[in-house]
């Protein structure tokens, strides 16, 4: 889709080129125009996407040596272990590069039609987007052929650098398999992420394979409180319960120990009991024991996608899904 010109938001609203551009530039004593011709301009910029150049609106090939990253979760908690590695990665790859790096989020109080016009702006000259599968940003972007890329849960529409997830969930399977594990309870969010539909089918498929018998827990919430239900299955009698917990995320086994810790039992009361697995392997000091856990190095993931969005930035050709090698580390739960 071609971008659109300042001629093409003057055509649709009907006026000549140089009140379309004294409006957008928020000239008002200059120019004698009503407040509904105003409107009618903005808003056939806003249906066009319109994207005036914000660094040098007259050099056709200006760019503006910066990537932006968008985070469509909420706000940037840079003491989130995820976060910040993501962001040292990008820091460190725009270094690199000589690039500039803006994190971006928009207020919750703007529309995704806001969000959009701020992020093709031209402060930026393609952006690293985290978001869920079904943010109408992702398609916005993708239809503009502004250049994106998403960043740990791919998108269909956009080149994608994503943690192998697939391997890791296969690792797991089998690792406790080798440990004599049969019954399984495999912790997903309440949410629709495209890491852990990734994750959790490829664990279902290889745990078949290996005979392994699994229940499929939805945790409380997205930070991964345990639910009634998971609850129900971790306390049926012991030939029925399961032997091992394998959760989507790190976070979500972090809860799983929380709630232990709750009920009293002591690191060696509840790893007697369970095998606890997580996905991510960052250290996290609060814990008593080391979680097992798959790695994932979640700054070379930011990095190679700094490098694949500055490829798409010039033209060139991309892989739909870049994947970052895995690998199981060994800790105490598992």
């Amino acid at each position: 889709m071609k971008a659109a010109t300042l001629q093409d938001v003057a055509d649709r609203a009907g006026v000549s080129r140089s009140t379309a551009s004294s409006i957008l530039n928020g000239a008002r004593s200059s120019t004698r125009t009503s407040e509904a011709t105003r409107e009618r301009v903005r808003l056939a910029a806003n249906e066009l996407a319109y994207r005036p150049n914000a660094v040098a609106r007259s050099l056709r090939h200006q760019t503006t040596h910066t990537i932006g990253f968008y985070n469509g979760f909420g706000y940037i908690d840079a003491r989130n272990a995820f976060l910040s590695s993501l962001i040292a990665g990008m820091h460190m790859q725009c270094d690199h590069h000589k690039y500039d790096l803006l994190i971006h989020r928009v207020s919750e109080r703007e529309d995704k039609m806001a969000q959009f016009q701020e992020i093709i702006s031209g402060k930026v000259d393609g952006v690293v987007l985290w978001t869920h599968l079904n943010d109408p940003l992702v398609r916005m972007v993708a239809e503009r052929h502004f250049p994106a890329v998403a960043i740990a849960d791919a998108c269909p529409e956009l080149p994608s650098v994503t943690a192998d997830d697939e391997q890791g969930s296969r690792m797991i399977a089998h690792r406790i398999a080798a440990n004599g594990h049969k019954r399984i309870l495999y912790r997903t969010p309440p949410v629709e992420r495209m890491s852990c539909m990734r994750r959790h089918s490829a664990f279902l498929a290889e745990a078949e394979q290996l005979g392994l018998t699994v229940k499929t827990g939805v945790s409380a919430d997205y930070v991964g409180t345990p639910s009634e239900s998971e609850l129900h299955e971790l306390f049926l009698p012991e030939d029925e319960r399961p032997t091992a917990i394998v959760c989507w995320c790190d976070g979500n086994a972090l809860e799983m120990v929380r709630f232990f810790q709750t009920t009293g039992w002591a690191p060696g009361g509840w790893t007697n009991r369970f095998a606890l697995i997580g996905f991510d392997g960052f250290e996290v000091p609060w814990v008593p024991v080391k979680l097992t856990s798959v790695y994932v190095p979640w700054d070379t993931v930011a990095s190679t996608a700094v490098d694949v969005v500055r490829k798409v930035i010039s033209g060139d050709s991309v892989p739909m899904l870049s994947r970052i090698p895995v690998r199981v580390i060994d800790g105490a739960t598992g």
